[in-house]
């Protein structure tokens, strides 16, 4: 049964498993699989394979919060936390199109204390506790006084594997580990 739940119009959440397989084509999936295979294949400190420029202020000023949610797909996300690096690859969003978007915190202009940061300029993390057992991180777009955010779902992990199990109290990698249904 096909999960598609049809064309993505402003104010409705994109998922991002569904998003990836729309926006990606199977060969550019395949493609990413086998980059992420060579680079774990690759010494740790060759990150060469994934070097990106950083995405500017700019890029998350745009108006399109579910065009920036697809737009990163397929970028990379990185840490570093107590001298450790650990990040990966998004593989799966979700577009949050504030006032208009019920599932959004910010829905019907609600501003608390929660989530005062969805209405900050563009280019700035909101990371909450999710029903007492998840941090989910979002960046949020748009101008200032627009709550438009984007959250990551899932990433597929590619430096500081070993780093990420500990600190998650896991033995092998699944898609548990960072999220998404992709991984």
């Amino acid at each position: 049964m096909d999960n598609n739940p049809g064309p993505v119009h402003a104010g409705t959440s994109l998922t991002g498993a569904w998003a990836l397989k729309r926006l990606m084509s199977m060969v550019e999936l395949f493609e990413w699989k086998k980059r992420i295979i060579q680079y774990r294949r690759t010494s740790a400190r060759d990150g060469a394979l994934f070097q990106m420029p950083r995405l500017s202020k700019k890029f998350y000023l745009g108006s399109d919060v579910i065009r920036i949610s697809r737009q990163l797909l397929g970028k990379r996300l990185m840490t570093k936390v107590d001298g450790y690096r650990t990040g990966g690859i998004i593989v799966e969003t979700e577009a949050y199109a504030g006032v208009t978007d019920r599932a959004s915190h910010a829905y019907g202009h609600r501003r608390t204390e929660r989530n005062e940061m969805m209405f900050h300029e563009g280019g700035v993390a909101y990371v909450y506790f999710c029903y007492g057992m998840h941090w989910l991180l979002n960046f949020v777009t748009n101008r200032a006084d627009v709550p438009d955010a984007v959250l990551i779902r899932g990433i597929l992990p590619t430096v500081g594997i070993e780093t990420m199990l500990r600190r998650r109290g896991r033995e092998k990698v699944d898609r548990r580990l960072a999220g998404g249904r992709e991984c």
